[in-house]
């Protein structure tokens, strides 16, 4: 092996290029105080997407409940009295039950939608059947509002409203407590 020189490299104490592993903690550390610090300013992003995909299953299952409604008309010639109407009727083939609210859409477990045939009023006073969702958590609430609640009526955005307004937009609206507000859909407006 005449020609060849082969180079080596000595390692001088002290004189290393490297990171320490207490240097790399300390850097893990001030990194996770960071991220600490952006997710309590800024909100937990995880949280507002369960309050959006929450606030879509709702108004999915309220425009289910809108399509049963019209076939249901269709085939009776009257309006519902029940949501359990819609079961016997063969309108929820697939599951054969009534929609169940999205876990993360309601505060109190087991709360289910109901059927409201003497409360609320459209534009012109008449009063509508009404699929409603109680115990609705506050963020889902904004959240559904923002997507999908009234708009010309009762400006509300991101926020909730005082009160259910009668612009046959779905909406959702406070009812004095903390996570207990309302969504309110009327069934004669796909």
């Amino acid at each position: 092996m005449e020609g060849i020189t082969m180079k080596t490299k000595v390692f001088k104490k002290g004189n290393n290029k490297g990171f320490t592993l207490v240097e790399l903690l300390i850097s893990l550390v001030v990194i996770a105080l960071i991220i600490g610090l952006l997710v309590a300013f800024f909100g937990n992003p995880l949280s507002k997407s369960n309050s959006d995909s929450a606030a879509i299953s709702v108004m999915d299952d309220m425009r289910q409940f809108c399509q049963a409604e019209a076939q249901y008309y269709d085939k009776k010639g009257t309006g519902i009295t029940a949501l359990s109407n819609f079961v016997s009727a063969g309108l929820f083939p697939k599951t054969g039950a009534v929609p169940t609210p999205n876990a993360h859409a309601v505060s109190v477990a087991g709360t289910a939608y109901t059927l409201d045939t003497t409360t609320f009023a459209d534009i012109t006073g008449k009063v509508q059947s009404t699929a409603v969702l109680t115990n609705v958590p506050d963020a889902v609430c904004k959240s559904f509002n923002r997507q999908f609640g009234s708009n010309s009526v009762n400006p509300i955005g991101d926020a909730i409203a005082a009160g259910f307004s009668a612009s046959q937009d779905p909406q959702c609206f406070a009812t004095g407590t903390a996570d207990t507000n309302t969504i309110v859909k009327f069934l004669d407006k796909p």
